[in-house]
């Protein structure tokens, strides 16, 4: 993606200096074009590896994390560094959710 749908300009190679038109996508063009959370694969991983840490998954006394970590020339605690490393940049992510206030059940 180079030229601007909206001006033609360099909009989508610019932070501050883009038309109105590419900076709010006014009229849906770039739609298609950003990725979806479900794509961004900095979200999907962390919250890959957190997951199966709440899972569970991780135990290092398992035939299978022991084949995990010599396929990976590591040590368990280096596994257990990255995964540390993983769940801190899920958190992140979790943090800048922004909070839906949750309506109260009519009835």
């Amino acid at each position: 993606m180079s030229d601007c749908m909206y001006c033609g300009g360099d909009c989508p190679n610019q932070e501050e200096y883009m038309c109105d038109g590419y900076a709010g996508d006014i009229d849906g063009l770039y739609k298609e074009l950003i990725m979806s959370k479900w794509e961004d694969n900095s979200i999907q991983f962390p919250r890959l590896i957190a997951e199966a840490v709440a899972a569970g998954v991780w135990d290092d006394k398992s035939d299978a994390f022991r084949l995990m970590c010599d396929s990976m020339d590591l040590e368990p605690k280096e596994v257990f560094e990255v995964i540390g490393r993983a769940q801190k940049e899920w958190e992140k992510i979790v943090a800048n959710i922004p909070k839906t206030p949750i309506e109260p059940a009519s009835g």
